[in-house]
C-alpha cells in the first residue's frame, strides 16, 4: 500500500514538473547573437535581496510611469551580483522601465540614466521570464567560454509582453571591446 502511495505522489510531482516546464516555455529555443547594443534610457529603483523579488520594484516604477503618462512597454531588471558568490539577502539589482526620454523630475528613491551602447552578447527567449535564467544563462556562459569572450558589466534583462499572452525577454550581456589590431 505504501509503495503505491509513494508511486502516486512521485507520479503527480513528475507530471506537475513536466506541465510547468512546458507551460513556462522551458523547451523554447534560446537565440544568441553578438551585436552592438543600442543606448537605452531607464528609470529604475534599486533593490537589495533575492533576485526573484525584484518584480515588486519593477511594478512600482511601471505604475509611476503610467501615472506620469510615460510609455513603459518594456521593463527591465539589471542584476549586479553573481548569485553563486553573494548570499541572496545581499544581491543588488535595478528594476524599472525603459523610456524614450529621461524625465526631468523623479520622486524620492527613483533614479534614471542612459545605458551607453557597446558590444554585447544578446540572448532572445520567448518563454516566461521566471524560467529564463535557468534556460538562458547556462547557454550564454557556454557560448562565452567557447568564443573566449569576456563580460564587462551586469546583465540586463528586458521584458516585453507580446501577442498571445507570451513574453519576449532579451538578455544583454556587455562584452569587452575587441582590441584594435596592431599595425606592423
Amino acid at each position: 500500500m505504501l509503495k503505491w502511495f509513494l508511486l502516486a505522489v512521485f507520479g503527480t510531482i513528475l507530471v506537475g514538473a513536466v506541465y510547468l516546464y512546458i507551460y513556462l516555455g522551458g523547451y523554447r529555443e534560446v537565440r544568441l547573437s553578438e551585436t552592438d547594443s543600442p543606448s537605452i534610457n531607464v528609470v529604475y529603483q534599486q533593490h537589495t535581496g533575492p533576485y526573484h523579488k525584484v518584480n515588486a520594484v519593477i511594478e512600482a516604477v511601471e505604475a509611476w510611469a503610467q501615472r506620469q503618462g510615460l510609455k513603459c512597454e518594456r521593463t527591465f531588471g539589471e542584476y549586479l551580483d553573481d548569485p553563486d558568490k553573494v548570499e541572496p539577502e545581499r544581491l543588488r539589482s535595478h528594476g524599472g522601465c525603459i523610456v524614450d526620454q529621461l524625465p526631468q523630475e523623479l520622486p524620492t528613491g527613483f533614479l534614471s540614466r542612459r545605458i551607453e551602447p557597446g558590444p554585447a552578447l544578446q540572448a532572445e527567449f520567448r518563454g516566461a521570464p521566471s524560467i529564463g535564467p535557468m534556460t538562458v544563462y547556462p547557454k550564454v556562459y557556454q557560448y562565452l567560454t567557447e568564443h573566449r569572450l569576456k563580460l564587462v558589466g551586469a546583465p540586463l534583462e528586458v521584458y516585453q509582453a507580446i501577442a498571445g499572452g507570451e513574453f519576449l525577454t532579451l538578455y544583454i550581456f556587455p562584452l569587452e571591446k575587441p582590441s584594435a589590431p596592431v599595425d606592423q
